[in-house]
């Protein structure tokens, strides 16, 4: 995740929910419940669901664990 914050200028403005998924490695599944319960900023084209990569890094900065 932080190589995708890093270098996030080599990546598409809008995401398709399997590059999020790989992104915050986890299942697609888990994608659409943040989506679902409105934690990630998206929205629909078509059938699919969008996700700006600003976003994204928004809301990785905000739900950033901190280590101890």
């Amino acid at each position: 995740m932080v190589e995708f914050i890093k270098y996030r200028s080599s990546y598409p403005d809008n995401l398709e929910v399997w590059q999020v998924a790989k992104i915050l490695d986890c299942t697609h599944r888990y994608v659409y419940r943040l989506l679902m319960k409105k934690m990630l900023v998206h929205y629909r084209i078509g059938k699919k669901y969008a996700i700006e990569t600003d976003d994204l890094v928004r809301f990785l900065k905000e739900n950033r664990i901190n280590a101890v």
